[in-house]
């Protein structure tokens, strides 16, 4: 991936509350792009994806959990635009 398109999709989810630049990293990874792709997300479909990244990629030691991944999408779509 392209610096300057993998800084603009980071920047883009940063703006979503809780989304930090490790977070957007992983969402990246787990297919969604944009502040955008995230409130479209299916909350189940979201989470199996981001527990699937975390075991190959290790960005964090815990789990997100499915209210946490409900809450990630609400947030997505007061900036998705």
């Amino acid at each position: 991936m392209d610096t300057l398109d993998s800084l603009a999709r980071y920047s883009d989810l940063s703006r979503v509350q809780w989304v930090s630049p490790t977070t957007a990293r992983w969402l990246v990874e787990a297919q969604c792009e944009s502040a955008s792709d995230l409130a479209a997300c299916d909350a189940d479909e979201l989470s199996d994806a981001l527990i699937r990244v975390n075991q190959d990629s290790r960005f964090f030691k815990g789990r997100i959990g499915l209210r946490d991944v409900r809450r990630l999408i609400q947030s997505a779509s007061y900036v998705a635009g």
